[in-house]
């Protein structure tokens, strides 16, 4: 096929193709126009959309007929349907946003491209529209197929349509106005692009000469037209000029080389106290007065230039004012400096304002270093009163990491032993962040330690109830809260609750697999500690670990942190590290998450406490 279109012996001149190649051309040039002129406004883009929809039908028609092979002609034929389904839809576009309507017909503007555009790919892809071509004394020439009777439903349903608007839109306008005069022509324009249907008839195998293109290039002109007569009024820095001095809270002052006030605003009449007619004709130095104008200030205007200068002025009422000045050089051939335009603003709240805001940032700064002192401090003391380093024990070897998002963490961990023994290990975390939270940790690891310690023939339920007991009596009245896990060694068995707490983790040494410790039957997670009104039992669950097996605890702020990229580090990642990691010591096992956990989150910051503990039985 394409073989077939480039081979120029199936082409012959034929001077029905002069027509539609020069209209191409013309309608074409025509729309780039107003695109120019109009510097792109939304108009002129509608109207060369229009134009290239009508280009591009001229133009593939203009080889139709230039062609004497029957397939080649087929070829233009169909290609011509690339634009011409999409003038409907360009001309509604182009009609609505010249009526000024296109918000409220926005969404049906829209739907007329998608039809148009479905039609097209049908039209290319089938042989619904077009399946062959008639053969006419003017030339070839496309014949319709059932397509051809929805398109053109659609194609008299939106020229009518816009034809309603205008009827409406003129119904509404005030008579003898611009809009309506505008609406008027829209309307003309229209009505000659309707003769254009007479290019319809010949592909029913009716042989009337297709002359359509004549009528489409008068409605481009008549838009073009349209838009250079009746647009809307180009606000240009002349025509805004006056109220643009108007409007304008600074003064403005334009003065000759002389010095001679020629324009003033109001804002320069209420700054000055003097009436601008009063001004106008006088000196300034005269008018302000001449000690008023320092030297620096004289000697700025010989540049022609100035920013921001500033000077002191004493007021008709005594006051000292501080005024802003920029002024520029009025020249005339870009040679000759003819005069000068001042504006001028009174900044004295300002300047007060500056002064008072410099102090108070001192302040602040002073406040902000005190703060950060006590919160070092505070850090400081809750470090020191943290476990430093994990309980020297012949059965266990623990590894723990801890970083505080503001200094002082709102999570904590803790070692139970006695007599050379460890007897059991926590993580907590207490809600909020800072140094609230810190305070309650110090409370909160007491209260914990004491009653494990007190406690040992009792079961851990009632030692987690007691505790929470405690807490609600100390922090109840506080809007803060604990979730946490307390295990309970002895030898190989463990003793484990938690409350409302990410799950403990176990890394089985026999298999490498790492689960989750909790029963399949049923959920044992707790309830919050500390948390008036909600105190209730607690489910303990009882485990072995055999030699080498590896327990991990931690705080939400590790899984829960973020990348840069959105991505949370997250329980899956957690648990895969934990199994990647080397068969060592706890503490090689931690080095491995945390340096995982590193490299995923890179330098995003955390938005939490991040702690872990590592706990593997020793052989």
């Amino acid at each position: 096929m394409i073989e077939q279109v480039l081979n120029v012996a199936n082409y012959t001149f034929s001077p029905y193709s002069i027509p539609t190649a020069v209209v191409t051309v013309g309608i074409f040039i025509t729309g780039i126009i107003p695109l120019i002129r109009e510097r792109l406004s939304l108009l002129s883009v509608d109207l060369f959309i229009v134009s290239l929809a009508f280009s591009e039908w001229f133009l593939t028609f203009t080889f139709m007929y230039s062609s004497n092979n029957e397939v080649v002609a087929l070829f233009w034929a169909k290609a011509g349907y690339i634009g011409v389904p999409c003038i409907p839809a360009a001309i509604y576009l182009f009609v609505i946003r010249g009526l000024g309507i296109f918000q409220q017909w926005k969404r049906l503007a829209i739907f007329n491209w998608v039809i148009s555009a479905s039609f097209s790919v049908a039209i290319i892809f089938t042989d619904a529209m077009i399946s062959s071509v008639y053969h006419y004394w003017w030339g070839f020439y496309p014949k319709y197929g059932w397509l051809s009777i929805p398109f053109l439903i659609y194609f008299f349903t939106i020229i009518p349509l816009c034809v309603f608007h205008a009827y409406r839109e003129h119904a509404k306008a005030a008579p003898g106005s611009i809009y309506q005069k505008r609406i008027k022509a829209m309307a003309a324009a229209l009505g000659v692009c309707s003769i254009g249907v007479v290019d319809f008839i010949a592909k029913y195998g009716i042989p009337v000469y297709p002359f359509g293109y004549i009528p489409f290039m008068v409605f481009v002109i008549l838009a073009i037209w349209l838009i250079q007569k009746y647009r809307v009024i180009e606000i240009t820095p002349t025509f805004a000029a006056q109220a643009i001095i108007s409007t304008m809270s600074d003064a403005l002052i334009a003065v000759d080389n002389l010095g001679v006030v020629h324009l003033v605003n109001q804002a320069a009449s209420d700054l000055f106290h003097i009436n601008a007619k009063d001004m106008i004709g006088k000196r300034a130095i005269d008018i302000i007065g001449r000690k008023h104008f320092t030297d620096e200030f004289l000697d700025s205007l010989d540049d022609g230039i100035i920013r921001n200068l500033e000077m002191l002025y004493t007021a008709p009422d005594g006051r000292t004012r501080t005024l802003s000045i920029a002024a520029t050089a009025i020249r005339e051939l870009e040679e000759h400096t003819v005069g000068m335009v001042f504006v001028v603003r009174d900044i004295t709240d300002l300047k007060q304002q500056e002064a008072e805001l410099k102090v108070a940032n001192m302040e602040l700064s002073l406040r902000q270093k005190i703060s950060e002192q006590e919160t070092a401090l505070a850090a400081n003391i809750q470090f020191q009163l943290f476990p430093q380093r994990p309980p020297a024990s012949a059965e266990w070897d623990a590894a723990f990491f801890i970083r505080p998002m503001m200094g002082v963490s709102g999570d904590f961990y803790d070692f139970y032993e006695s007599n050379g023994k460890l007897n059991g290990v926590s993580v907590f975390d207490v809600s909020g962040h800072g140094i609230s939270s810190g305070l309650i940790t110090l409370l909160a690891r007491s209260i914990i330690s004491r009653h494990f310690n007190m406690m040992t023939g009792a079961g851990l339920a009632k030692t987690i109830e007691d505790i929470n007991r405690d807490l609600i009596a100390e922090i109840g009245s506080v809007d803060s809260y604990l979730t946490g896990i307390l295990l309970r060694l002895n030898n190989n068995s463990i003793e484990y609750v938690n409350a409302s707490h990410p799950d403990l983790m176990i890394k089985r040494r026999k298999t490498g697999n790492v689960l989750h410790v909790k029963p399949h039957d049923r959920e044992i997670k707790g309830m919050l500690l500390g948390k008036e009104g909600l105190s209730g039992e607690y489910d303990v669950l009882t485990f072995t670990v055999a030699p080498g097996d590896s327990l991990l605890a931690y705080t939400d702020g590790l899984t829960e942190c973020f990348n840069s990229n959105r991505e949370s580090y997250g329980e899956e990642r957690l648990m895969r590290a934990f199994k990647n990691a080397p068969s060592g010591s706890a503490r090689e096992i931690l080095d491995f998450i945390i340096g995982d956990f590193n490299r995923f989150v890179g330098t995003a910051p955390h938005k939490d406490d991040i702690t872990l503990l590592v706990l593997s039985k020793l052989p």
